[in-house]
């Protein structure tokens, strides 16, 4: 499907993708409200940026394990997905890509990703449990940022550099655009740090923490690892 070839035309519940697919094109289905199911085939290779973006009631059963590459703001608010996993052979995770998917409860990601671009779950707000891969290095800018249910993180020891507020969680607000607005928080408030959010924390391998990066969190028991290099401002 071309960038921006189905712009101007509107669907509603279930859409069945031909079975010879290879990439779903930019914008293909953004903003489509009704549209409440969508059958992804195996074959298919890669997804656009903004592909599903604004897809409110979008669920599918599961990305396909051909897929190798999702654009940026591919799912962004894509409110009623619960979990999601990535396949192993998925190579490049957009920026923002799920952001502001709200009801994201669980994110599995067995895939061969090497980086978590800023904003990739930021604003998900009832994200519990992160499962990422193996071969992780860096975590973005916000990556993480508001996900006060965030419960379950384990970091591995390929990890090397966490991002500026990647994980902040704290009651206070910082504004994500020109008009000093947190439109994440719109409607949604922190749980109480004693009942929600990740009480431990260990680094491993990671030599760089960014600014403000866990600020807010709950932890009770925090391992610095052994090659931390820089901690940053209020992190």
């Amino acid at each position: 499907i071309p960038d921006y070839k189905l712009n101007g035309l509107t669907f509603s519940g279930e859409v069945m993708l031909p079975s010879t697919l290879k990439r779903i094109g930019a914008y293909a289905f953004a903003g489509q409200k009704d549209m409440y199911y969508v059958a992804m085939p195996e074959g298919l290779e890669a997804i656009g940026e903004h592909a599903f973006d604004g897809c409110e009631t979008l669920e599918f059963d599961a990305l396909p394990s051909t897929l190798t590459s999702i654009g940026d703001y591919a799912f962004q608010n894509c409110q009623t997905l619960t979990s999601v996993t990535l396949p192993e052979g998925l190579k490049e995770l957009g920026e923002g890509a799920f952001r502001e998917a709200k009801n994201l409860q669980k994110a599995v990601l067995f895939s061969n990703v090497t980086e978590l671009k800023d904003k990739t779950f930021e604003g998900c707000v009832a994200l519990e449990k992160v499962y990422l891969p193996k071969l992780l290095t860096s975590i973005g800018n916000n990556c993480f940022f508001c996900n006060w249910a965030l419960s379950e993180i384990s970091f591995p020891d390929s990890l090397e550099e966490i991002g500026d507020f990647a994980f902040m969680c704290g009651d206070w607000r910082v504004p994500l655009d020109s008009s000093g607005v947190c439109k994440v928080l719109e409607g949604y408030e922190p749980l109480s740090g004693s009942d929600k959010g990740l009480e431990k924390l260990n680094l491993n391998r990671v030599k760089k923490t960014g600014i403000g990066s866990f600020s807010g969190c709950p932890f009770s028991v925090v391992d610095l690892g052994a090659v931390l290099e820089e901690i940053g401002t209020s992190a």
